[in-house]
């Protein structure tokens, strides 16, 4: 491993087991780590809202519109501008890292939690409902979520089947 699957920081000359000196997270050549999108679905759109109201603008003001609108166009802009910020908000990146400690979900907003591979049996994403769990030795749900709340259906499924291939590694 030359990067750190995290932070990309170079790692060569390190153990191959061992912590980041960057982003602190244990790593060996097994490790795997999910960039998870968390934002609120209800924000899923907004980007694309925002470029089409610049788009607005930009033809309000091209299209020789009188003094009254394009007074209006730098206003718009600005409150554009502010969603966006706000938006960028919303989608704080956080991550699902599998290591040889077990899995562990980094939140900025939550802190991060690991689960040790001895807890864990079995993950699963149902593709009908879109629910994402990880269950425990013990039959009890360690994490559960929704695929929009990890980003998509595509990743959540990775994240399900990579768990799994770690978790039969580890028998």
């Amino acid at each position: 491993m030359n990067d750190c699957p995290r932070c990309g920081y170079n790692l060569t000359g390190l153990p191959e087991v061992y912590r980041c000196p960057e982003c602190g997270i244990d790593y060996d050549p097994d490790t795997e780590v999910f960039t998870l999108q968390v934002g609120r679905p209800e924000y899923r759109n907004l980007r694309y809202g925002l470029i089409l109201a610049l788009l607005v603008c930009y033809m309000a003001i091209h299209a020789g519109l009188g003094p009254p609108y394009i007074l209006l166009a730098p206003i718009g802009i600005g409150m554009l501008a502010e969603i966006y910020r706000l938006s960028r908000k919303c989608f704080e990146s956080n991550f699902l890292i599998l290591n040889q400690n077990g899995i562990r979900l980094d939140a900025p907003e939550s802190g991060s939690r690991t689960f040790s591979w001895e807890s864990v049996s079995k993950a699963k994403y149902g593709w009908l409902t879109g629910k994402f769990y990880v269950q425990g030795c013990d039959g009890t749900r360690l994490l559960a979520c929704s695929h929009e709340r990890l980003g998509s259906a595509r990743l959540t499924r990775r994240c399900a089947t990579a768990i799994n291939r770690q978790i039969s590694k580890r028998k």
